[in-house]
């Protein structure tokens, strides 16, 4: 129902996201990819902790989302598009490839 409500204003779908996000969950040890904490900033730039496979490491870039699927373009690894939808403005849900969904909360 958000996400819809998101269509006709897109910018304001990833406005809403503009924050500090933290992991509620730890990764698991096999994750392909894990956001442990995510920021996005307001000129559409992001920061983040992931986890992949076994190593921890930061990506920065920039990001969109439409309701429906969070886009992150980091240079030199290209885009990255994940399933995501948001809650009240304070959980976002996102699924990365094969791995399981994982939930974010706004800190």
């Amino acid at each position: 129902m958000i996400a819809a409500a998101c269509l006709p204003f897109v910018a304001g779908c990833a406005a809403g996201l503009v924050g500090a996000w933290k992991a509620t969950a730890e990764a698991p040890l096999d994750a392909a990819f894990h956001v442990r904490q995510i920021n996005f900033f307001d000129n559409g730039q992001y920061f983040a902790l992931v986890r992949q496979r076994e190593r921890e490491i930061t990506l920065n870039g920039t990001y969109a989302y439409d309701g429906f699927r969070l886009v992150l373009r980091t240079p030199g690894e290209g885009k990255r598009v994940l399933p995501a939808s948001m809650r009240w403005g304070r959980e976002l849900k996102i699924t990365a490839e094969a791995d399981r969904p994982q939930t974010l909360r706004k800190q």
